[in-house]
């Protein structure tokens, strides 16, 4: 019976290890593809990509001090090598020298930044694998091929091409982009014209300036197909005609397929590795592939390649993009891989016209141009392709431009992902209506700019410099970035400056003897606006007699002499410009010329040679508004007069408030003005905004002038239906439902005579935005701002001011629809006004059921230091619906903050303690600052309590506007008498500038009674510990509590435990003993 126990005990063990035994069978059946298994039936051995399992433990035969000094990707080289090299030794390889010796296995490829190796296997090789604990996966490795102008413009890049940023052109310059395809031909002229090289990384092509070549094993990764050169040419030939999307990024070729385009995954995770490993190399930024396997997807693939993606994860953890072709087969379900990768950026393609073609599915992120794409050749031609091979390298041009463009306004590296979704908000919309049905983004670089450039142009005054002493002023500015137009602000007038690209300059014609303050504002290419610092010069004419630099030349100069001014200091001066005026024989100016009160006059009739076209600026004149324009034949004479036809004289404006006429003559006579008694029509002075989105609120905010200073009024008289304006401001809002191209012609008068302006407002595709900002009302201190729209400016801000935005948001999906938009996150930023830095607030997340609204609520305080300035506010709204559609709405405001000349505020007052007994001191504590514009020498704080008997005032106080030294703090101590009463008394804390109060505050200071308790008797039970704080004892009562003990605390516990480990080692021994007599038996 005995014997028969211990049988029992013996089977039931081995079962277990049966058990064990078949589970690691299965664990190794998973490891291996099926795919293998059907092969090794019909062959002795199988192309494969080995999988291994991450284990950092092999470092630790390194000290910590090796590691330190490594980087993470060194650590993951050094790990990989440790296991490839433990896996491989386990088995029989193939050897170089002998081929015909039996093996295992047959080394193609150790990888180096992904866990794994490629090479063919044998039926025993494959077990061996499997049951390694180190191996993961075992897969095929399976063939990839390639996928076998003006589309540049269609994606907007040769518009980029010309932006200046930091004073580099954005053409990909300083972009590396690995190729991984047929090879690049580096001979090509437009692609290098390099001398052929049996090592392409020696440096000595400026174009293609590295590379490997995985099918033949060596350094030179010509091209012998055509399809990579096509593919390179299409990122960054150089061509005239046929320029590549970023013409001066330079190439890797990366050779992974033959000579008839074809390779192998291992080929594809070889250019990948090498392109990882170099990357800090050749400061490569993105990858491109072009190519892919037969089987698409309709899913991610990672797992069905997963050393191919953790190779791309590998990428994408050292910052590189990598783009691949969703393939040819023309399929509305699946992609090819790698495309289908989850890190990957996939790219689809599409016509000229943006009709869809090739695969696509909710995978692809991105589309462009793959149809009739010319390209470079093999050889030095051309030739045209079709395919997303040809769409890809345009969205990996793309990526090139963005990168370069963040690093360059930035300073920074952009991240693949946020590259990718900058390009995907802005592109082209393009409904799949010929099969998927769903909605991709053909990209459009210079949209994608536009949408990240949203800082203003630098612009520096680089001549006269601040504070210099002219007689003339010419301006001359550089600019950060290329200007579309500049604008010189000078004594209340606007001049729009001469130029191109970075430069502009401008000849300020006829100023007078004083001191001018003048900045310049420039516009980019995108509408950003940047300022220039404001600086001053002095104009010194020497005398009030007439001046000119004239009379410095000698004889010769005299008779062909330009840019000749002749000025009086009080009545104004004469410009002639460029025109050539003969001054022979002129020694005193007053002899040619009559400058003076209302008149301005040249003798032409004894000097012929003076009589030119002018710039003529007449000051000191009396007339309300722009007078008429006379003139007189004969020198210094008014009678005869005629008014001046609009042909002689033009650009007339009058400056009514410093009284100054200026205006252009065709030739010259005698010029006077006389009072207009006519009414003057206005000028409407805006230019009109010409582009909107459908369903997307459009505005155009009209500007006009009236000569007289009438009050305007405007109106439309042509304008497509739904279209207002207001006909106080001249606001026009549209909310347009249909695209198309509109007329419209807004009006402008006052009363009598009017100026109207045409223009054609073109209505374009946005996305269909399911998110909408209902009502948006702003309180700014108390002032409040109903129904804001987009592109509204916000005034009268002040300093410490509450800015308060409500907003009301809507869910536009219908009840039938039925798609609720959830976590809808609300933030505001307020760009640079705390000091130069953001202010940032958000709410709390809402959901928002369908034609339902929700409220939010965000608050800011108006810095106190903030500079008297305008500031951009950025409302971003996103939410998602239940399909997970991204909803989203930015909204662009500017808050204008402005000072009060004089303002001293009271910050902060206290009172320390703010409550007394016994002990009758505190202190009183204030703060103030000058929140006002202009510094102050004769600052007064006081601090009053006629109750208390407080007067304490300090005078004298220095507080400069804009500095750290706008601040003043002050404590005073106070002792109050005994015979105050108990009571709450109030403090005044004013302030004063120039003996003028700006600021009052009240604090409160609590006096009590004070009661000295000499004797305490209380029924305490346990023992008490007095505490003194003013005069009052307090018994405090310690009571001990009974803390009960746990049973893991007894020894009764310690027992147990003991009693049950020796009754596990006893069965332990048990088992083996008996184990060990049957088998003796």
């Amino acid at each position: 019976m005995k014997k028969v126990f211990l049988l029992m005990v013996f089977i039931i063990f081995l079962l277990d290890i049966g058990i064990v035994f078949s589970q690691n069978n299965d664990v190794n059946e998973n490891k291996i593809d099926k795919e293998i298994e059907y092969l090794l039936e019909e062959q002795e051995e199988v192309s494969v990509i080995v999988v291994l399992e991450d284990d950092y433990e092999t470092l630790d035969d390194y000290s910590v001090s090796e590691l330190n000094e490594k980087s993470d990707l060194e650590k993951k080289r050094i790990m990989v090598e440790e296991q490839q090299e433990e896996v491989l030794s386990e088995l029989d390889l193939k050897e170089e020298e002998n081929q015909d010796n039996d093996f295992e296995f047959d080394l193609e490829s150790k990888f180096s930044v992904v866990n794994g190796f490629a090479g063919n296997v044998t039926e025993e090789g494959l077990q061996k694998l499997a049951s390694d604990p180190n191996v993961k996966k075992i897969y095929p490795n399976r063939p990839v091929k390639a996928f076998l102008s003006d589309s540049k413009n269609i994606v907007n890049a040769s518009n980029t091409w010309s932006l200046i940023y930091n004073g580099t052109n954005i053409t990909g310059k300083g972009e590396v982009v690995c190729v991984i395809d047929t090879g690049v031909d580096y001979t090509h002229s437009d692609m290098g014209n390099c001398a052929s090289t049996s090592n392409i990384n020696d440096g000595s092509c400026s174009k293609v300036i590295g590379g490997y070549d995985f099918i033949n094993n060596d350094q030179n990764p010509i091209d012998d197909h055509g399809h990579g050169t096509h593919v390179a040419g299409i990122v960054a030939s150089t061509n005239g005609i046929y320029k590549g999307i970023a013409p001066d990024a330079n190439i890797i070729a990366i050779k992974s397929l033959n000579s008839v385009g074809s390779g192998t995954t291992q080929n594809v995770i070889d250019g990948i590795d090498w392109c990882v490993n170099n990357a800090s190399i050749f400061n490569i930024t993105v990858i491109s592939m072009s190519l892919g396997g037969s089987i698409l997807y309709t899913g991610h693939c990672d797992d069905s390649d997963s050393l191919t993606a953790a190779a791309i994860d590998a990428a994408i953890a050292k910052n590189i993009s990598v783009i691949a072709a969703t393939g040819n087969a023309d399929s509305t379900t699946g992609i090819a891989s790698p495309a289908c990768i989850k890190n990957i950026t996939s790219a689809g393609g599409v016509d000229k016209s943006d009709g869809m073609d090739f695969n696509r599915n909710n995978l692809t992120d991105l589309l462009a141009p793959g149809v009739n794409i010319v390209s470079l050749n093999l050889g030095g031609s051309f030739q045209t392709f079709s395919g997303t091979s040809f769409s890809t390298p345009m969205v990996t041009g793309a990526f090139a431009l963005i990168h370069q463009y963040i690093k360059l306004t930035d300073n920074r590296n952009a991240t693949p992902s946020e590259i990718e979704n900058v390009l995907n908000d802005t592109g082209k919309r393009i409904t799949d209506t010929s099969g998927s049905g769903l909605t991709f983004s053909r990209i459009n670089i210079l949209a994608a700019l536009d949408f990240l450039d949203n800082k203003g142009p630098i612009i520096t005054i680089t001549s006269p410099s601040n504070n210099a002493v002219k007689t003339a002023l010419t301006v001359n500015v550089t600019a950060s970035e290329v200007l579309s137009n500049a604008v010189l602000e000078i004594n209340n007038q606007n001049f729009s400056m001469s130029g191109s690209g970075l430069k502009r300059s401008l000849n300020v014609k006829s100023l007078w003897n004083g001191s001018f303050n003048y900045r310049i504002y420039g516009d980019d290419r995108f509408g950003n606006t940047g300022i220039s610092e404001t600086f001053t010069v002095n104009i010194n004419l020497s005398s009030d007699n007439l001046t000119s630099l004239v009379l410095t030349l000698n004889e010769a100069e005299k008779q062909q002499a330009t840019n000749v001014a002749v000025n009086q200091t009080t009545f104004g001066g004469i410009d002639f410009g460029s025109s050539i005026l003969n001054f022979s024989g002129i020694t005193a100016l007053e002899n040619a010329f009559n400058i003076s009160n209302n008149l301005v006059s040249v003798d032409t009739n004894n000097f012929p040679g003076l009589n030119k076209s002018a710039f003529i600026v007449m000051k000191g004149l009396n007339f309300t508004k722009a007078p008429l324009i006379f003139t007189s034949s004969g020198f210094e004479s008014t009678a005869n007069e005629v008014q001046c036809s609009s042909t002689t004289c033009t650009g007339i404006t009058y400056d009514a408030t410093n009284k100054i006429l200026r205006f252009n003559v065709a030739h010259f006579t005698s010029f006077f003005g006389k009072t207009n008694t006519t009414n003057g029509a206005p000028i409407i002075t805006s230019t009109a905004v010409t582009s909107g989105t459908l369903t997307n609120q459009y505005s155009y905010d009209v500007d006009a002038t009236d000569p007289d200073g009438d009050t305007l009024n405007f109106s439309l008289t042509t304008a497509p239906s739904g279209m207002s304006i207001n006909a106080a401001s001249g606001l026009i809002t549209f909310i347009p439902s249909s695209i198309g191209n509109f007329n419209v012609i807004v009006q402008a008068s006052d009363g009598n005579l009017t100026d109207s302006q045409s223009y054609q407002l073109t209505v374009t595709n946005a996305k269909i935005n399911k998110l909408s900002i209902s009502d948006l009302d702003v309180k700014i201190g108390s002032k409040s701002d109903k129904n804001v729209k987009n592109n509204t400016k916000l005034k009268d801000a002040e300093p410490g001011d509450k800015v308060e935005f409500n907003i009301e948001l809507k869910n536009l999906f219908t009840e039938d629809e039925d798609l609720k938009i959830k976590n809808v996150e609300v933030e505001i930023t307020i760009e640079e006004i705390d000091d130069g830095e953001d202010l940032d607030e958000d709410a709390n997340d809402v959901d928002i059921k369908p034609s339902k609204k929700e409220e939010v609520k965000i608050e800011f305080d108006v810095p106190l230091d903030v500079e008297e300035n305008t500031f951009d506010v950025l409302i971003n709204i996103e939410g998602e619906d239940e399909n997970g559609t991204t909803q989203e709405i930015f909204f662009k405001l500017e808050l204008e903050v402005e000072k009060k000349k004089h303002e001293i505020r009271v910050i902060s007052a206290s009172t320390l303690p703010p409550t007394i007994g016994c002990k009758r001191t505190f202190s009183v504590n204030s703060e103030i600052i000058n929140t006002g514009s202009d510094d102050e020498d004769e600052v007064t704080l006081e601090v009053l309590s006629a109750e208390l008997g407080i007067s304490d005032i300090t005078k004298n106080i220095e507080l400069d506007e804009g500095t750290e030294d706008n601040r003043f703090t002050k404590s005073i101590s106070v002792s109050v008498n005994d015979d105050v009463s108990p009571g709450i008394y109030p403090i005044t804390v004013n302030t004063y500038y120039d003996s003028k109060l700006s600021d009052t505050e009240k604090v409160e200071i609590n006096v009590q009674a004070c009661e000295q308790t000499k004797e305490i008797r209380a029924q305490v039970s346990g023992q008490g510990t007095q505490f003194s704080d003013g005069g009052v004892v307090v018994l405090q009562t310690v009571t001990q509590a009974t803390v009960q003990e746990s049973f893991m605390e007894t020894d009764e516990y310690l027992t147990l435990l003991a009693i049950l480990v020796i009754i596990f080692i006893g069965t332990a021994i048990f088992v083996t003993g008996a184990a060990f007599i049957v088998l003796k038996k």
